[in-house]
């Protein structure tokens, strides 16, 4: 890992080429660890695109992508009591630690933590997609079914977090969710 101060005192990182370099603004808490952090992170996303590339899933990866962003845009405007207890809820059903960051613009970050590995990062990655699903209360077959673009989305996260997939469709049943995603 190579770093380099820049003039206004953000570092700039990178691993093995320095066109794919992270910014880490210097109001950052714990600087070291969020270096580390992002370089390990780069490294398992490349892998994880790799790995999805190899198994021509390209196409439904970019819809998740597009409906992730989606999500995250409600999340950033849900009342905090609201997005604490579906965090809470979440982490109490999926046995998980989430925790999330709001900074001085209302934008969320979820935070999960270090990767023991690679399966870990894999797992957490759809994971934290399935918390956006959660706390919009997302019912994603019904939205699978009344809107093509996402046929396969169930399927797609079954193949890299299929433990997480199961208990989200089960839950989804129980809780009765009924919102639906609307892409064209």
């Amino acid at each position: 890992m190579k770093t380099k101060i820049l003039t206004n005192g953000n570092t700039k990182i990178w691993f093995e080429n320095e066109s794919e370099f992270t910014i880490i603004n210097k109001t950052e808490p714990l600087i070291d660890t969020l270096i580390e952090a992002s370089v390990i992170e780069k490294k398992y996303s490349r892998m994880l695109v790799d790995e999805i590339k190899k198994t021509d899933l390209d196409v439904i990866h970019g819809v998740l992508l597009g409906v992730d962003d989606m999500l995250q845009n409600q999340m950033d405007r849900m009342e905090v009591s609201k997005l604490d207890e579906s965090l809470n809820e979440f982490n109490s059903i999926f046995q998980t630690t989430y925790m999330y960051h709001k900074n001085s613009n209302g934008l969320i970050s979820i935070i999960f933590g270090q990767f023991e590995n690679y399966h870990e990062f894999r797992r957490n990655y759809f994971c934290s997609f399935l918390l956006k699903l959660f706390a919009c209360k997302i019912d994603v077959k019904r939205s699978e079914e009344k809107t093509p673009a996402l046929r396969g989305l169930t399927d797609f996260i079954s193949k890299f977090a299929p433990e997480y997939m199961k208990i989200y469709l089960e839950t989804s049943i129980a809780m009765k969710f009924t919102r639906v995603i609307n892409i064209k």
